[in-house]
């Protein structure tokens, strides 16, 4: 990071169309890992959301935070995923931050193509596991979908150097597959929830204690 420039970080994945109004577990840990950096004076953040729910290309910035929502049509010949890819890493190619962060299989791939490679290879949050997501979702579309999506995950699980898993779960299901270092980063929680008073019930365990 140069001196007296701000470190730019863009984070890639799932995004509230609306602030505070959180529709999925990955918008939620998005929303408030940007509402934390937000804070930060030397850090300047760039979201970009590329999903079928934004019906018209549009940036919106506030302070050291801009957004960027990419459109995706609903109906498609060449599937979402493989245009989303494309897009993202168009755009991340344009912007140049210093760290890309993305939250799912298919962003941790644009990063890389957009060059993001070696030292300086993104940083994948892994939210699920594909194999076991793909056993209750039955249907030849969804087969089709899942195996583009293991496509993406294969390539990044190959090439990423730096990978968090919201749970050791997690890095224990991928640990094998990839060389990858580790880190566990638990889902963030609003700031607000750590003001709360405890109140324990007498007769039942403590968070964090088995039952």
């Amino acid at each position: 990071m140069n001196a007296g420039r701000p470190l730019h970080v863009a984070i890639v994945g799932a995004y509230p169309l609306q602030p505070g109004i959180l529709s999925g577990g990955i918008r939620a840990v998005t929303y408030q890992l940007v509402e934390g950096l937000r804070r930060l004076p030397d850090v300047r953040v760039t979201v970009i959301h590329c999903h079928p729910d934004v019906a018209q290309d549009r940036c919106e910035r506030a302070e050291n935070v801009t957004v960027h929502y990419l459109a995706q049509p609903r109906r498609r010949v060449v599937p979402n995923m493989i245009t989303g890819v494309r897009r993202v890493a168009r755009l991340l190619r344009e912007l140049q931050p210093a760290v890309v962060n993305a939250h799912g299989h298919s962003f941790a791939v644009a990063a890389m193509d957009a060059g993001y490679v070696g030292p300086r290879s993104p940083i994948w949050t892994i939210h699920g596991v594909i194999r076991e997501e793909a056993r209750y979702n039955p249907g030849l579309f969804n087969r089709l979908a899942y195996s583009l999506a293991g496509h993406y995950e294969r390539r990044a699980l190959a090439r990423v150097r730096e990978i968090t898993a919201i749970s050791p779960y997690i890095r224990d299901r991928f640990a094998a597959r990839t060389t990858a270092r580790w880190h566990l980063v638990e889902n963030p929680a609003p700031e607000e929830m750590f003001a709360l008073a405890r109140r324990p019930v007498p007769g039942r365990p403590h968070t964090g204690q088995p039952g």
